[in-house]
């Protein structure tokens, strides 16, 4: 691989503007035109494309849209499966439960090394009302994956809930380290946020 470009795929259920979007957007900026990124939209929102454009970035940004079902589709795996077999990929990474079928489709194919990032849930699945059926999809298809949260309550939720190995989970914590910014003393008066 060393003579090669390493190549990275990302499937997200959304590729609107957002947080992990925008994350991504930094990384991508960050390690450079040597990787190449590929992105697949499921719902085949784009938006987020304007984040990452310019400065020689290699990064092809694509809808690919499927068929939105109850719980998994046959179909959409049998084509993301060979979306993925196409994508001459050195790792995939999915983002959320929206991204599942794209883990289901690599574990009957290629097997690329895995990564998923979970953010957190939506309202139907919010903090202690998780669907079972969800819960032991993701102790299942991610046991073998690399899974990051941003959150100590997410890290606990992915090792005690979804019982995944606690090697595997890693917390990457979101945001500034205020710490690093800090004056010495506090002075008095309004505290000022800003945030891009």
């Amino acid at each position: 691989m060393a003579d090669r470009t390493l190549s990275i795929l990302h499937v997200f259920p959304s590729f609107g503007v957002g947080g992990q979007q925008r994350r991504l957007a930094s990384l991508i900026k960050g390690l450079g035109p040597p990787v190449a990124h590929q992105i697949l939209s499921l719902d085949g929102e784009l938006g987020g494309q304007a984040m990452i454009e310019g400065d020689g970035l290699r990064v092809k940004v694509e809808a690919f849209v499927f068929e939105k079902s109850g719980f998994v589709s046959l179909d959409n795996i049998s084509r993301l499966r060979r979306r993925i077999a196409g994508a001459d990929a050195d790792l995939l990474c999915t983002y959320n439960f929206g991204s599942i079928e794209a883990a289901i489709a690599n574990r009957m194919g290629l097997r690329l090394p895995h990564v998923h990032h979970e953010d957190g849930f939506g309202a139907d699945e919010a903090v202690g009302r998780q669907k079972q059926r969800r819960v032991l999809a993701r102790r299942f298809l991610l046991r073998r994956s690399i899974v990051t949260t941003p959150s100590a309550a997410m890290e606990k939720i992915a090792i005690k809930t979804w019982r995944l190995d606690p090697a595997r989970v890693r917390r990457i914590p979101v945001g500034v380290d205020l710490a690093r910014y800090r004056r010495g003393g506090r002075a008095g008066g309004a505290v000022r946020v800003a945030a891009l």
